[in-house]
């Protein structure tokens, strides 16, 4: 038996009264210590009260300590969101982009001594970056990601761009949504066969599709897919940069910015206080061939050059895509998928020199091939991206 006390799940038996209550009270008294730490930042970053260096650093610890807990209020969602505009619209905000931070690419608490690369970054910043993040996973990642995310929960994370995505992902924070009622449509390569051979790293990860398009920070998407992908463990992921930095020295982005999705249903919402491109992660063995995917609401196009086996691109085309306003630039063929800033494809000239992106990817295909032949692979028997 399992029995959920507001957010917390024991197994193996049931609760007997007494337990109830004392988890009750546990859980008021927890929900109490998290809303006076957030309102205490928030007075802070308004002006309204100062804190010393130390009590900041308590108060964001408190954050972390019960931030599961931000999921299962609405009222302390937006008390949070609240305080990261607060925090995005003082003097020392946003993250990584404050006048205390321009020029330098980290906030340095986490370096360890000896090591260089950054600045150290304020002490306000050290507090944010931790509640930033804690809201980040708690809210976003454990929360709507995992399902909260719905008509009568949208309220609770629109509007709510974070102003550090145009340090990182990218530009993303100034893109202004198309017509939430454009119906963009791309077609997924929804086919990844048995590994053949002997299994490599990574062998039966699902394989990442992209849709072409970008998530504005703050907004919400709406994702349509056909009946067969829903509970066959495909999934929407918003945002390319899957790496978790927790284990780096230096806090040179947040540690975690994408978030992923599952499909349990026809159409799905998504959001992401970062913004982030769009992609259909593929399972192992599934086998659906080329599928149509749509989007609406807000999302913007990203450039795009596709070679697949159910998209061919023209260097024409690339020529009017490439000029699309989402900030990273998607390159795909079956054998290889690259991410570029869109700046370093916007305005490349085509002159005598020009490669052109048919045979820039073909020049890729061939290496990938090139390295199936030298580790003994059929170049042919390759069911996904050999190279990200």
């Amino acid at each position: 038996l399992a029995a959920n006390i507001r957010g917390h799940s024991f197994y193996g038996r049931t609760l007997d009264a007494d337990e109830v209550e004392e988890r009750a009270a546990d859980f008021t008294t927890e929900r109490a210590a998290l809303l006076d730490a957030l309102q205490a930042l928030t007075d802070h970053m308004t002006g309204s009260a100062s804190l010393s260096p130390s009590a900041l650093t308590a108060h964001a610890d408190t954050v972390v300590e019960h931030g599961r807990l931000l999921k299962t209020k609405t009222g302390l969602a937006k008390k949070a969101q609240d305080l990261i505009d607060a925090f995005e619209a003082s003097e020392d905000g946003p993250l990584f982009m404050s006048e205390f931070a321009n020029g330098f690419s980290c906030v340095g608490f986490r370096r360890r001594p000896g090591r260089g690369g950054c600045r150290d970054g304020s002490p306000v910043e050290y507090a944010m970056i931790k509640v930033q993040q804690t809201v980040f996973d708690r809210l976003y990642a454990e929360g709507l990601a995992s399902g909260l995310l719905a008509e009568c929960s949208r309220a609770v994370v629109e509007g709510r761009g974070w102003k550090s995505a145009a340090y990182y992902p990218g530009d993303g924070s100034t893109l202004t949504a198309a017509d939430p009622s454009i119906v963009h449509t791309a077609t997924v390569h929804a086919t990844v066969p048995e590994s053949w051979g002997v299994k490599v790293a990574f062998a039966e990860d699902p394989a990442r599709r992209p849709l072409g398009l970008y998530l504005v920070p703050g907004e919400i998407g709406e994702v349509t897919v056909p009946a067969s992908m829903v509970n066959a463990n495909f999934k929407i992921l918003v945002g390319g940069m899957t790496n978790d930095n927790s284990h780096k020295d230096d806090h040179k982005r947040m540690d975690r910015v994408t978030l992923t999705y599952p499909i349990t249903s026809t159409t799905t919402l998504i959001a992401n206080p970062l913004g982030g491109a769009l992609y259909i992660l593929v399972p192992y063995r599934a086998g659906l061939g080329c599928v149509d995917v749509t989007v609406t609401g807000g999302v913007v196009e990203a450039p795009l050059f596709q070679r697949t086996s159910c998209t061919k691109h023209t260097d024409a085309e690339w020529l009017v895509r490439r000029t699309a306003p989402g900030p990273w630039a998607t390159f795909e063929t079956d054998l290889y998928i690259m991410d570029v800033p869109r700046a370093w494809v916007y305005a490349k000239d085509v002159d005598a020199n020009w490669i052109g992106p048919t045979k820039l990817m073909d020049l890729y295909d061939r290496a990938m091939t090139g390295v199936a032949m030298w580790k003994g692979y059929v170049p042919s028997q390759r069911n996904k991206h050999i190279g990200y």
